[in-house]
């Protein structure tokens, strides 16, 4: 008679070949995501410095010169509709990503 054993485990080489599976597709996530990431922080960079350099115009044109404290004489003028961040850490965040020619009245990135 052939003495059949039941399994009730994954033998090491079934575990292995799982283990290597999962890596294989978390580094092809993980490099596919990255990229994407980085091009859309740039995107919204560049959205977002088109809109400071935008509202330096409108604070020019009702106030006859750039603004002199950049985002913050924006922000004293009531300039701020979403493009300028109220909240102290977003400010923080733009004040340190861009920066401002008062000569010019431009912003460009750091």
């Amino acid at each position: 008679m052939i003495n059949k054993t039941s399994r009730n485990a994954f033998s090491l080489s079934e575990l292995l070949a799982a283990v290597v599976i999962i890596t294989v597709v978390s580094i092809a996530t993980v490099s596919t995501i990255t990229p994407l990431r980085a091009r859309a922080q740039v995107a919204a960079n560049q959205r977002k410095l088109a809109d400071l350099n935008s509202l330096a115009k409108a604070y020019r044109s009702n106030h006859d010169q750039f603004p002199p404290n950049g985002v913050i004489s924006m922000i004293e003028a009531g300039l701020y509709p979403g493009a300028i961040p109220v909240d102290p850490s977003d400010l923080a965040e733009t004040l340190q990503n861009f920066k401002y020619e008062a000569t010019k009245g431009e912003f460009s990135l750091r």
